[in-house]
Formats: C-alpha cells, sequence, structure tokens
C-alpha cells in the first residue's frame, strides 16, 4: 500500500499509542507501544550521538553518485542535511571501509574510523556470493572506540537516508522518554523522479514528502552506549538476513526501556526502492552461513530464547526469538528449536574438522561416444553426490567444481584459436584454475569427516563435470572442434601449482559404436571427419598415457565397464567407494549395454574410400586400451573379468515416453523458455494420441499433492515449477521424473540451462538436447522452427510481450532501445504469416491465459490493438514512453482501461474509425485489424471478458461483498456458505478464475494478493511475512 507523507500532521507527530496486545503463539501478550506523542521539542538538553556507516565503492558508477552507487550518494548527502539541521546536542559523523578503499569512499564531513581488515571474502572463501560484506562487531567496535565523547551510538545501513529533523526526532526521543535502546523502521520510495530520472541528494526535499510503502524491517539502530559495549555479534555480518534480527535481539534484552517505531509513524528514514538483494537464491550459502553464525556461536541467544518464562517476563525478546526462530525454521533447519539445536550447529559450521580425508582431482580422458554421460549419472546417482542436497559446504563445493571444469574445458577447447589467434590468452583461466583448486581442497579439509564418504582417505572430485555432464572431447560443433586436444600435462602443472593431488582415468569403446554414437544416434560432426578427428585424439591419448602412467587411476571400457575395478587406486570414485564394491554395484545397477552392431552395419558405417582410415580408428582404441590394462596391471598380461549382470531397461542413453518431466528455476532465468521447449520435444518424440499433461505446480499444489498424482500417472507430463520441494529430490534420486533447471536452483538436474546462453542464441540451446531425447537432425530443425516462432508471437503479440514492443505500439520513440540485446525487432516480422506457420506447426501448442497470450491465428491483430490504446504489461496502464522496470506500464493497475467510458453493453467503435475516440494506433495496426474485430470498453473497475461475453468485476481476494467470501480454489467471491461451485460457461473439471478472467483447471490456483503483513514470494511461490530486514 501506498501512503501520501502529506497525511501525517506536522511531518513528525502522527499518532497517539496505548498498549498493543499481540496473540501470537502465547496468550495474550501485552507488549509496551511506541508513544510517539512524545516526538514534541523538549527543553532537555540534547546528548552526543555518534552515527557510523560502511560505505563501499562501485565499479563503473555513474558520474553523479561517483565514488558510490545512487542510494549511498542520497545517504551521504541527508547525513550532512541532517546535522546541519540539529539544534541541539551534538552529532559526529564517522565511517568505516574496507582498507583497500577506505581512502575513497570515506566522505567528508565525516571523521574515518580505522578500516575494516576483514570480510565474508577473507574468512568465508568459499561462499558463492561476490560480494564482500564487512562484520557488524566491526563496525560497532570501531565506533566505541573513537576518541569523541558519545553517549548513544547509531548504526544505519549505507542505503538508508536521513530526514532533515531525523537528529533532532532521535534527541526530543531520547529526552522525553528516556529510551536506551529505538529502532526507527525506513520508507521505502521511487528510485526515480516524475521524469523518470534517477533521484539524486538535490531531490531530498521531494523524497521526504514522497508516496511512499511501508517497511517492516530494521535498519536504523539508536542503542545507549552501555548497551553497545554489551553486544556480542561474532561474526555476524551485513548485507543479509539475520543481521538485524540478532542485533536487536540482544540489544533488546539488555535494554531496560527499549521501543520500535513503525514506518508510519515517524519520518525519519527512506530507502530508494524495495530491491531486497539479500533475498536472490544465489545467496543462500550467504543466508545459512550468517544463521549459523547467529545462533551456534554463541550461547547467548539459546539460553535467553530457550527460557520458559521468557514471554511472561520479556516480552519485547520473547517476540523477537520467535522472530529468529521463524527464519531459521524457512532458511535452515524446517524443526529448528532453540534448545535442540547442536546437531545443526556441529553439520553446518565450518572450524575444526581433522585433515582426515584428502581431495583427489581427476580428469577423464576420453573421446565422445565413450560413456561420459554414463559416468555423470552414476556419479549424480551417488550417496555422497545427495549430500549436495543436505550440506552448504558440499553445494558450495560442487559449485567449484562446477566452474573449475568449465575453465578447464575453455582451456582445452580453443575456441578463439580459428578465429583470432592473435588475442588468444590462456594464461587467466589458467590461474584461476589453480586458484580453485586450492579453494577445493580448503573446503575438503574443512568439512569431510571420513564417516561422511565410507571411510575412504580419498575424495575424488572429477574435472570434466561440466554443467550436469561429463565433458568429453572434441566438446563442441564449431570450427574449433579439431583444435579440442585436451592436454594432462597443462591439468598436471595446474595440481603441481595448487600443491594437489591430480589423477586420470582412460576411457575407451568399441570404435564402430563411437563412430555410430556420434554420427547416427548424435550428429557431431561427417562420418569422414569424425574418423580423421577421432583417430588423432586416440593417438595423442596415446601418447598422454605413456607420459603420464603414474598417474592412473583407472581403465574404463564401456563394453565392459567393471573390467579391473578392483585394480582401481583405492577411496571413493564418481561418489561411490571402490573397497566395499558398491561402484561395482552402482555400475551393474545403472548400466545398459549398447545394441551390439552385425558386421553389415558395420561395414555399412563407414563411408566408402574411407576403410583404411576408419581400421586406423580401430588400431589406436585397442592401442590406448591396452596401454591402460598394462599400466594399471604393473605389467600382467592376463586380465581378470568380473560378471555383469545387465538390468533390463535400466540407464539408457536417452529419455523415453512416458515422459515425465519438471522443469525447475528461480524466476527471469528462462525458465518458460526452457519449460515450453521441453513440452515441444515431448510432443513431438511421443507416440501419436498420447496424452500429455502440462501445467504449473505451486506451492499449494505440493501441499495438496498434485505431485504425487502425477507421478503415479502412466501417462507423459511435462511440469513448471519454482518450488525445490524435498520430494522432487526423492522422485530425481529414483529416477520416476526427470528433472531441467534454468538456474542453479537444485544440483541434480539433468541440464541446466544458463540465461546467457538463451539471450546469445536460443536455437543453438535446442541442440543440447539432441542425446537426451535421441533427437535426430529432422527432429532439431522442427524443433528450432516452432521455438522460433513461439519467441516470435511472445515477444510480439499479447499483453506479455516485449516492453519495447509495448512503446512502439504506442508510438514511443524507441531508437534509443534498438541495439539493446532483448530488442525483439517486431517491426521486421510479418506476424500474420508467423501465425500461420506456428499453427500448422507439427508439434501441438496449448496456450495458458488467451485473453492475455495468442492462441490462435489473427490474436496478434486483437490483442495488439489493445495494446496500443495506452497499455502494457497484462492490461497495466501505460503512463509515458519511458521504461521505469521489467515491464511497461504501472505496477498495480493491471486490466484498467486507459479512459472510463460508457457502458459495459455498448461496443466501442471500431479502431480506426472515426468515432474511436482512445489513444491513436499506429498505421501497421490499422492495416492489420480484422473489419469484424471491435473492442470492448469497461467502467473504471471492470475488464471485458471475452469468454463471458461481458464486463466483469475486477475482484481481487479479501475485497469481498458483505455477505461473501474469498474462495482461494475457484479465485472468486462466493456465498458464504456456498461450497466450491463449477461456473456454468466452464467445462468439467474448471472453474472461473475471476484474476485471470478464464476457465482454469480446478487445482491451478496462483495467490496474486495476500493478507497483510504478508507479501508474495516468487522464490517460493507463496505468501511470506513481510518482516525480513536488510
Amino acid at each position: 500500500m501506498k501512503i501520501h507523507a502529506s497525511a501525517f500532521l506536522g511531518g513528525l507527530v502522527v499518532a497517539n499509542h496505548a498498549l498493543l496486545s499481540f496473540a501470537l503463539d502465547k496468550p495474550s501478550v501485552l507488549v509496551k507501544a511506541n508513544h510517539i506523542s512524545s516526538l514534541k521539542e523538549s527543553k532537555k538538553p540534547g546528548v552526543s550521538l555518534l552515527h557510523v556507516i560502511s560505505p563501499f565503492g562501485v565499479e563503473n558508477c555513474l558520474p553523479q553518485f561517483c565514488p558510490f552507487d545512487q542510494a549511498q550518494s542520497v545517504v551521504v548527502g541527508s547525513m550532512l542535511r541532517a546535522k546541519d539541521n540539529t539544534s541541539r546536542g551534538h552529532v559526529t559523523l564517522a565511517a568505516t571501509a574496507f582498507e583497500d578503499e577506505q581512502k575513497n569512499v570515506v566522505p567528508e564531513g565525516f571523521d574515518a574510523l580505522p578500516a575494516l581488515t576483514r570480510s565474508t571474502e577473507t574468512e568465508y572463501p568459499e561462499l558463492l556470493s561476490s560480494e564482500r560484506l564487512p562484520f557488524i562487531q566491526d563496525i560497532i567496535d570501531r565506533a566505541l572506540n573513537h576518541n569523541v565523547d558519545s553517549e548513544y551510538i547509531i548504526y544505519t545501513n549505507s542505503d538508508i537516508i536521513l530526514h532533515e529533523s531525523f537528529y533532532d526526532t532521535v534527541q526530543n526521543t531520547i529526552a522525553n522518554e528516556g529510551y536506551d535502546f529505538f529502532t526507527i523502521n525506513r520508507r521505502t520510495v521511487s528510485k526515480s523522479r516524475d521524469d523518470g530520472e534517477l533521484r539524486t541528494k538535490a531531490d531530498l526535499d521531494e523524497i521526504f514528502v514522497s508516496e511512499y510503502e511501508q517497511h517492516p524491517g530494521n535498519d536504523c539502530f539508536i542503542m545507549k552506549r552501555e548497551i553497545a559495549e554489551k553486544l556480542n555479534l561474532g561474526d555476524i555480518f551485513i548485507g543479509t538476513i539475520f543481521f538485524a534480527n540478532t542485533m536487536s535481539l540482544q540489544a533488546y534484552y539488555h535494554s531496560s526501556n527499549p521501543a520500535s517505531f513503525k514506518s508510519e509513524e515517524v519520518i525519519g528514514t527512506f530507502h530508494l526502492g524495495d530491491d531486497r538483494k539479500w533475498s536472490d537464491m544465489r545467496k543462500l550459502a550467504s543466508i545459512k552461513q550468517n544463521a549459523m553464525n547467529s545462533i551456534c556461536q554463541n550461547q547467548f541467544l539459546q539460553d535467553v530464547c530457550s527460557a520458559e518464562d521468557l514471554a511472561e517476563k520479556r516480552p519485547n525478546v520473547w517476540i523477537h526469538c520467535k522472530r529468529l526462530k521463524k527464519k531459521m525454521q524457512k532458511w535452515v533447519e524446517r524443526d529448528f528449536e532453540f534448545n535442540d539445536n547442536n546437531n545443526i550447529c556441529h553439520s553446518s559450521l565450518k572450524k575444526n574438522h581433522p585433515e582426515t580425508t584428502k581431495a583427489r582431482f581427476v580428469f577423464s580422458l576420453g573421446t565422445e561416444g565413450t560413456g561420459h554421460h554414463f559416468l555423470s549419472k552414476l556419479e549424480k546417482s551417488s550417496n555422497f553426490a545427495k549430500l549436495a542436497k543436505t550440506e552448504q559446504w558440499f553445494g558450495i563445493l560442487r559449485e567449484e567444481q562446477r566452474q573449475s571444469a568449465k575453465l578447464l574445458r575453455g582451456i582445452y577447447r580453443l575456441d578463439d584459436l580459428p578465429t583470432s589467434p592473435d588475442t588468444l590468452d590462456l594464461t587467466p583461466a589458467y590461474e584461476e584454475l589453480v586458484k580453485k583448486l586450492k579453494k577445493m581442497q580448503g573446503i575438503v579439509n574443512e568439512n569431510i569427516d571420513p564417516s561422511r564418504v565410507g571411510n575412504n582417505e580419498v575424495l575424488s572430485i572429477h574435472l570434466n563435470a561440466f554443467m550436469n555432464f561429463m565433458t568429453s572431447f572434441p566438446a563442441t560443433n564449431t570450427t574449433a572442434r579439431y583444435t579440442q586436444l585436451p592436454d594432462l600435462g597443462i591439468f598436471y602443472k595446474a595440481c603441481q601449482d595448487a600443491e594437489v593431488e591430480c589423477g586420470h582415468i582412460l576411457m575407451t569403446r568399441d570404435a564402430h559404436e563411437i563412430l555410430r554414437s556420434t554420427t547416427k544416434n548424435r550428429f557431431h560432426d561427417h562420418p569422414k571427419r569424425q574418423i580423421i578427428n577421432l583417430s588423432m585424439h586416440l593417438n595423442m591419448m596415446i601418447s598422454q598415457a605413456i607420459q603420464y602412467s603414474e598417474k592412473l587411476v583407472g581403465c574404463f571400457h564401456f563394453n565392459d565397464p567393471t573390467s579391473l575395478l578392483r585394480q582401481w587406486t583405492g577411496g571413493d570414485m564418481f561418489g561411490w567407494n571402490i573397497d566395499d564394491n558398491s561402484l561395482e554395484n552402482a555400475i551393474k545397477m545403472y548400466y545398459s549395454p549398447s545394441r551390439s552392431m552385425t558386421e553389415e552395419e558395420r561395414v555399412e558405417l563407414v563411408p566408402d574410400g574411407f576403410d583404411l582410415y576408419m581400421e586406423s580408428m580401430m588400431r589406436a582404441t585397442e592401442m590406448l586400451r591396452t596401454t591402460c590394462q598394462t599400466q594399471l596391471l604393473g605389467g600382467q598380461s592376463e586380465i581378470p573379468a568380473v560378471p555383469l549382470e545387465h538390468p533390463a531397461n535400466d540407464g539408457l542413453s536417452h529419455l523415453l515416453p512416458p515422459y515425465k518431466i519438471v522443469q525447475i528455476g528461480a524466476p527471469r532465468t528462462g525458465s518458460t523458455f526452457q519449460f515450453e521447449l521441453l513440452r515441444a520435444i515431448v510432443a513431438l518424440k511421443s507416440p501419436a494420441g498420447a496424452e500429455i499433461k502440462s501445467r504449473v505446480v505451486s506451492k499449494s499444489d505440493w501441499n495438496e499433492g498434485v505431485f504425487e498424482e502425477l507421478q503415479s500417472s502412466t501417462e507423459s507430463f511435462v511440469v513448471k515449477t519454482h518450488i525445490a520441494d524435498e520430494r522432487l529430490i526423492a522422485a530425481s534420486d529414483s529416477g520416476s521424473v526427470s528433472v531441467f533447471s534454468s538456474s542453479d536452483i537444485v544440483p541434480y538436474s539433468l541440464y541446466t540451462q544458463q540465461r546467457q546462453n538463451i539471450e546469445d542464441c536460443s536455437a543453438c540451446e535446442i541442440d543440447q538436447y539432441r542425446s537426451l531425447f535421441d533427437l535426430t537432425d529432422e527432429d532439431v530443425a522442427t524443433l528450432k522452427k516452432h521455438m522460433q516462432d513461439y519467441e516470435i508471437l511472445r515477444q510480439c503479440c499479447g499483453f506479455q510481450m516485449s516492453k519495447y514492443e509495448v512503446l512502439r505500439l504506442n508510438g514511443c520513440d524507441v531508437s534509443e532501445y534498438t541495439e539493446q540485446p532483448d530488442y525483439p525487432h517486431c517491426e521486421r516480422h510479418d506476424l500474420s504469416s508467423v501465425e500461420m506457420s506456428f499453427a500448422n506447426s507439427p508439434i501441438s501448442f496449448e496456450t495458458t491465459n488467451p485473453e492475455f497470450n495468442w492462441a490462435a491465428p489473427g490474436d496478434c491483430a486483437r490483442l495488439n490493438a489493445e495494446v496500443a490504446t495506452g497499455k502494457g504489461f497484462n492490461g497495466r496502464r501505460l503512463d509515458g514512453c519511458k521504461l521505469n522496470g521489467k515491464f511497461a506500464g504501472v505496477k498495480g493497475s493491471e486490466g484498467t482501461a486507459t479512459k472510463t467510458v460508457a457502458a459495459p453493453e455498448e461496443h466501442a467503435p471500431r479502431i480506426g474509425s472515426p468515432e474511436h475516440n482512445q489513444a491513436e494506433i499506429s498505421p501497421m495496426l490499422k492495416n492489420s485489424i480484422e473489419s469484424e474485430r471491435v473492442l470492448k470498453r469497461c467502467p473504471r473497475g471492470h475488464v471485458w471478458s471475452g469468454r463471458a461475453g461481458e464486463c466483469v468485476p475486477r475482484v481481487r481476494p479479501h475485497n469481498c461483498p458483505n455477505g461473501q467470501r474469498w474462495n482461494r480454489l475457484m479465485r472468486r467471491c462466493v456465498p458464504q456458505d456456498s461450497e466450491n461451485t463449477v461456473h456454468p460457461s466452464c467445462p468439467d473439471g474448471q472453474v472461473w478464475d475471476d484474476e485471470a478472467h478464464e476457465c482454469v483447471d480446478i487445482g491451478s490456483n496462483i495467490i496474486y494478493n495476500c493478507p497483510d503483513g504478508q507479501m508474495w514470494d516468487d522464490t517460493v511461490q507463496e505468501c511470506v511475512p513481510d518482516d525480513e530486514d536488510t
């Protein structure tokens, strides 16, 4: 809810408060409220205030804000202005920053405290966050040790803007009420002025009176020096959650007269925008680490919050304990309790683990087609790999492993060698690889107990594990294919420089089967070129095998994968133990032999005139295999064989119907593209007439068992979700579903799509699915055409089109955007032809929400005509030609008309007619609209429903007339005593959705609005308490 500042009396005094009763988990608890009326001017002498912040520099900062970002620049200006406006007491402004930037970022007019010498980067180098964050105790300590006499310490985050009367407000509050600790919640205002330009410190007067949104979190702390001296915040760092909760809780405990002021109660602090960067799922490791630092590093919170009489004796402290407990249950451990968390602390803290396990970095050297995908599946199905789902440190290790494999792959691929040899420099990648090898060894030393990996002395980390596969060579189909020769010498040099242990596995397979796999089952190259190229690779591998024989770990022959397993170097491999035969048993479980080839097939496979070259490839294959076996056996000639039982139809190299696929990804990661691509692939590869279910699985769907119903079905399904539910882990492990992801939200997907790859070449992404679905060249061509048309229609038609196209259709000058990588160039496309092409695709397509999205030929003209009347994303009101976010239009105005017009039964004049009284439509649209198409105009608060054939009220949850209630399943207001009923115009199994204005499947509800005090979280797809701190 937005509130205008002018609604408050005198700018500062806003309300009288009595006692507030909080109905939480305990009986009615009386909590002292904030007596805002006490902010009246006091005649008592003021106290001395020391206000400290911790600023940081920003690379590539905008000239008007340098050396800061926008927020910090405005903050510094506001603090100086507030100090100048102080009428009583004494204010000292102070700042501390990291050593390397202290001189540049401590503002003029601020005392420079001693520089910060540690950060999350130095103390927790394994955290994935790219930010380095300071520790709050270090900041408080520097303030306490400053050589000024300060009775109160004030700490605010470096993005918190002060009102010009802030310090007088603080002085009056202390003088009139004697609070020894209190917080002031900020008001969230827009980053931009009305003209679209970013606000600067020159706009403070405008900021002070702007419309704002309330913010529940704490980021401004005022406390007596005596309380600050008692804080024990250990290694808690700022910039993510658990910092403010823990600091507030400790301060409340040590305070005898605390208070907390909400955003609407005091005009004290402001914040530009509400990015909540800490909620980024990529910072999950940082969040969990801060939770551990909060709970486990000192016994204070456990002792205080587990006290039985806390709610009665210290209700303020009890409330903060409850909040902290809920966050621990959300982010760390669902069943967390303060008096029973030893297991959590022991398993998560990264301290004092004995160095009983060492890492061994292994590279599997083999050509494509020799079983790398099988080994990847073997590793991902291991018990050890499951630690990534339960152990924070292991998830970090897996990410470092992936990045290291990517670096090594880049060194070997030499993509730029054919085109830009003069600029090719591999030194930075090599140096980064050495750093990561050291880092991974450190993670293993700190975290692994031998019992966690089956009492092995060695943990093998595989450096082919790029993305969700193990990379083979050649690695791509680019022009650099013939230069992609992996050199073990570079690998072992990096290991030597990093002082880590390394080894290699040699991989072989029947030469004809390799050729069939890479030219028939998957087209990597023309058979003639493939024979020559692979022969060259094999001969080079023989040379490297001889050079580095002492580093050999094992031999993997795809046609007989368990042979020589017991001669492999001890420890674990691919997450399975070698010594207790679990690796052998796992191979037997997951391995499925390739179909044997007849002699006729072998002859037919080799191109005419290439028999001699094929024989060379066969000799090289056998030579590599024999060399490996001889080295592993120490010169023995007799090779023991391990019998292998092949379970039927297990471990297939590609997926087969019925397909049971789950697409998962964080919002705005290209998840819709991957979801639609998977739907298209399944439709293409399924038998004619097969039923394929498709839907989005929300948080409530998981709770209602929708996923279990789908999983037990014998039919194919493709579903999309943003929820990393634990049941998905079990389903993936059992092989009952195949998981694909569009972000690193889960570590166990078959394939993880990268958004950058989609932006660079979305059609190229389709090639990544060849081997997974056994796609032929014809399949890939069909899919690329289908997805090309889909992308055009998605970006150029309907209410979810590109924001740039929205502006263009409404007559705005978009020349400044045409060079943007995501500009769709819709003006270049004949949309009618694209519509017909897509409608005639051999791949079926089902739209969602046809009132907003394309469903049939002619919809582009119909929907775009409405967009051109001044509507943006999902029907939002377009209020100008400037873009201020990801979507076009004013947030919160979805579905509203540009003007209030005639009664709902009347038809608006045809678009383009003289009587048309709305915004002028572009000439292109006028010519494309079918003559019989008309637009309906509805009064404010209503929208036109093509299905209902009338204007319908735009009803919001929790806003029903008297005598009615909101039905979450049907998404509409219903009589108070009614049961769920089906809308007369909807087919069986569906209900009317007043939000989407269409019939939807029962159970497919999506929450658009939340109760007071809660907010919608796109990451977890549910309403969450709106009390997160920053």
